[in-house]
């Protein structure tokens, strides 16, 4: 390990940057050279969860060695500080002695986070005459009574975010407006404002806001590149307005109480969207995305959803997400939807599972041409369906390509037959992915090695009665595949997935 001691310092106090404090103290006793780099790196991570030993210690640890930085002027980078727990100790003023230790010494990256408690600790003030800031990461503050009157010395400030922070509507514009370069501003879990307003901030590039009492939000900021907001309240009614900001590529929108109407004329205004997230907007009912630039689409709730219709308009459009409890909506793509796109539908099924289901599933897969797909079903559910209804309408093959088909049952044995005969009527998956979770995973794997191998060989006496052929009759051939790499790039081996390659004629 000679060799290492070798290294030029700055690498060596990069390296140490990565390990706890722990580690690096360990590592330090590797060379003389290794020592010197670790008492002198300009990165600190004084992190109370990697800390074995009580919290009067750890704060102690802390002070010392940022006083042994303070007394030989070593320069300092990034300072983090984490404390989980406190005690009787005054914490405000050793806060308010680090804080300017860590400016005389230069900082540029400053993160510190107490612990969530009923009362917030107050901000020390010095923290205002950080003019070498270019990274700010507050948890648990609040500001002081005289926030408002005090200079603060943010020019250099590029990114902000604050979590669990107390901050009125004025506070947050004389926090921004002495933020002149900021780029990047998050927002997390913070308190005492209803409403949001940002006017002519040109530097602004990703603005993300999560507030439980937030109604509005009004962005003005032409640089605006990624947005991101998330209501605490469903019920609350919402404004936002981005009409500045016409070069949005991203916007994700969580438990955003909008309408469709509301929808539109805000993702109208988006000529150059990219990436659209919406998660668990309830509310939305139906969808009209008409975008030139938009790129991946995903949807996602862990809720009931009104969504019943999609129509896409969506010339280069790469992937699909879609997740949602029980019925799928209906998708209609216009003639210039990029039919290159990968789509994954995962779909958590309660309640009663009617034939409806697959109908839209098959559906969607006929107008997704030659696609590939992914389909994840977790089934919760009653399967209301007769599989003779399966009988009755003959199904095309030649539709979307499904790579993989992920099952994972929850329900009874009851439900194996019809949902395995409505799955396999809706498509033909490339890979039949089914996990091994639970005694009742196990006892579907074992059904579908009977269904696919044993019963198939009998496959000329299935349909005898029938003019309409079964599945049975287009499956040449089945592997049980011990490993595989899905699309997702996840591997999986036969200890939690059981997995069938199945071949179609």
């Amino acid at each position: 390990m000679a060799w290492t001691s070798q290294l030029p310092e700055f690498i060596i106090q990069r390296i140490q940057s990565f390990l706890s404090t722990k580690e690096a103290v360990r590592c330090s006793v590797l060379s003389t050279a290794w020592h010197q780099a670790w008492s002198t790196s300009p990165f600190l991570v004084f992190n109370q969860n990697l800390f074995e030993d009580t919290t009067s210690r750890f704060l102690n640890f802390v002070d010392t060695n940022l006083m042994r930085y303070s007394s030989n002027n070593i320069r300092i980078n990034l300072l983090c500080i984490i404390v989980v727990t406190l005690s009787g100790t005054n914490l405000t003023s050793l806060l308010d002695k680090w804080l300017q230790i860590a400016i005389e010494c230069g900082v540029k990256q400053l993160y510190l986070s107490l612990p969530q408690v009923n009362s917030l600790h107050t901000l020390p003030a010095t923290i205002y005459e950080a003019a070498s800031l270019k990274f700010l990461d507050l948890a648990s503050f609040k500001f002081d009574n005289n926030f408002l009157t005090r200079t603060i010395k943010f020019n250099s400030l590029r990114y902000l975010a604050l979590h669990y922070v107390y901050l009125d509507e004025l506070m947050i514009h004389k926090l921004i407006f002495s933020c002149p370069l900021i780029e990047t501003l998050i927002l997390d879990c913070c308190s005492g404002f209803q409403r949001f307003q940002l006017t002519s901030h040109h530097a602004l590039k990703v603005f993300h806001i999560y507030a439980k009492e937030i109604q509005a939000v009004e962005i003005d900021a032409p640089s605006l590149q990624s947005f991101t907001c998330k209501f605490g309240r469903w019920t609350l009614p919402c404004a936002i307005k981005t009409d500045s900001s016409k070069h949005l590529r991203n916007l994700c929108l969580k438990a955003v109480p909008i309408n469709d109407v509301f929808f539109h004329n805000l993702v109208s205004k988006l000529p150059f969207l990219e990436n659209l997230n919406l998660q668990n907007c309830t509310s939305l009912r139906r969808i009209n995305l008409l975008n030139h630039q938009l790129k991946h689409l995903a949807i996602n709730s862990n809720l009931p959803m009104q969504m019943d219709w999609i129509e896409m308009n969506t010339w280069n459009l790469q992937s699909l997400h879609y997740h949602s409890l029980n019925e799928l909506p209906y998708f209609t793509f216009s003639n210039n939807t990029s039919l290159q796109m990968s789509s994954c539908l995962a779909l958590i099924c309660y309640g009663d599972l009617h034939f409806s289901w697959f109908c839209k599933l098959f559906d969607f897969l006929k107008k997704t041409g030659h696609c590939k797909v992914q389909i994840r079903v977790q089934s919760h559910a009653r399967l209301t369906v007769n599989t003779a209804e399966f009988r009755a309408i003959p199904v095309a093959i030649q539709h979307s390509q499904v790579e993989e088909l992920w099952v994972n049952i929850w329900s009874s044995r009851s439900t194996f037959e019809t949902l395995l005969e409505g799955l396999f009527w809706s498509c033909r998956p490339k890979y039949l992915m089914v996990y091994l979770n639970n005694g009742v995973d196990n006892m579907f794997v074992d059904f579908v090695r009977e269904k696919l191998i044993l019963e198939r060989r009998d496959v000329l006496n299935c349909c005898h009665r029938f003019h309409i052929k079964c599945w049975r009759h287009f499956l040449a051939d089945v592997k049980i595949v011990s490993s595989y790499e899905t699309l997702s790039g996840e591997s999986v081996d036969e200890t939690t997935v059981s997995c069938f390659e199945l071949n179609w004629v």
